[in-house]
């Protein structure tokens, strides 16, 4: 059994879509005689999710708040995962709770992310936390994450992504994701989002007749203002703290040194997410000499593309087995076949963005380790 686990870790690969229904879970809930009585936050949306968490996460651990924080996906550790107060919770410690879950309800089939999500709800009881911040999975009406009652759900930005399991329009993906709301707990939803998803959101409101939702006005000129305006809100409204902290996760325009050289990595990895950061770069007057694009397979690869110049970007076909093969990139970008060779003889000022698998590639060639 303990093997069937290691390789169960193993072979993390994103299997947001595990088999595991409502019932089952309430089920596993009541047999593990988790009583969940800390205050529950969940963060939902496209991007930003991971920004918002820490930033809420970050301001809650200084105020002296005992912190669970559950995020995915992770770039170089699971551990990265599961933290209480900035702490990743112990592998072994992981690898037990994954344990017990499994061989207690041998019955059960589990997805990756779910048996990642009940591992993080057993550490988060054991060490008795006071708050716990859940970033979503995948939309929200099936997710795993989404089963729980919370006290506070945000949104984040939505945008295209995922369309293979959430649908390939605006509408369709808020509609999955707007089912984070419910009746009883308070909503925050940022008014500068999609004039398409505003309303979506409104009928969900209205359907559950959520009369504590609340709607915070925000007009920033880019998304990591826009997720630290979300961020300040909860925190002084629900909270009374006055936020300090807002360090971005690793891997979100995180600076890296490389042979010297000032270099960048972005974990953007869809059109949205991408075409921010790019912004985000551009008014605060960081240039690069190059640009080196990977994604997944199952990103819309030539509308993505057309955020870059062929004159100055490459594309590389990160090791991952979902990576986009280096083919299905548009012939007019230069192509890097080995990070290894071109880390060793890097010269130039790169922005390296596209998929975690990618960003998990560069820091281990350059052994970064992550807190």
């Amino acid at each position: 059994m303990e093997e069937k686990i290691n390789k169960l870790i193993a072979n993390s690969l994103f299997q947001m879509t595990g088999k595991l229904t409502i019932s089952q879970f309430k089920n596993i809930v009541k047999k593990m005689e988790w009583k969940m009585d800390y205050k529950k936050i969940q963060i939902v949306g496209t991007n930003g999710k991971g920004s918002v968490a820490k930033f809420i996460n970050d301001n809650l651990v200084k105020d002296e708040q005992r912190v669970g924080l559950f995020t995915s996906p992770h770039i170089i550790n699971l551990e990265e995962r599961i933290r209480i107060n900035n702490l990743k919770i112990p592998f072994i410690d992981l690898q037990i709770n994954m344990m017990d879950i499994y061989i207690k309800f041998p019955e059960y089939t589990f997805g990756f992310f779910q048996l990642m999500f009940l591992s993080s709800l057993a550490y988060f009881e054991q060490k008795k936390v006071s708050v716990a911040i859940f970033e979503s999975g995948i939309g929200a009406k099936k997710d795993i994450v989404n089963f729980l009652d919370f006290d506070i759900t945000c949104f984040t930005s939505i945008s295209i992504d995922h369309e293979e399991i959430l649908g390939s329009t605006i509408e369709k993906i808020t509609t999955d994701k707007s089912f984070a709301i419910k009746e009883k707990n308070i909503v925050y939803i940022p008014d500068n989002m999609e004039e398409k998803s505003l309303n979506i959101m409104n009928k969900r409101i209205n359907f559950v007749n959520n009369k504590t939702t609340k709607i915070i006005k925000i007009k920033s000129k880019n998304i990591y203002d826009n997720n630290k305006e979300i961020a300040k809100t909860i925190l002084e409204n629900e909270f009374k703290i006055k936020p300090k902290l807002f360090l971005l996760p690793a891997g979100r325009s995180q600076e890296i040194i490389i042979n010297n050289i000032t270099c960048y990595i972005d974990v953007g990895h869809n059109q949205d997410g991408i075409k921010k950061t790019l912004s985000y770069f551009k008014e605060n007057n960081i240039v690069f000499d190059n640009y080196i694009v990977s994604l997944s397979s199952n990103k819309n690869v030539k509308k993505i593309m057309n955020n870059f110049d062929p004159q100055n970007t490459f594309v590389y076909q990160n090791k991952n087995k979902r990576s986009l093969p280096i083919h299905d990139f548009p012939e007019e970008f230069g192509r890097i076949y080995s990070i290894e060779k071109l880390i060793k003889t890097l010269d130039k000022r790169i922005l390296f963005i596209g998929s975690f698998y990618f960003i998990e590639e560069i820091l281990r060639e350059i052994k970064y380790e992550i807190s």
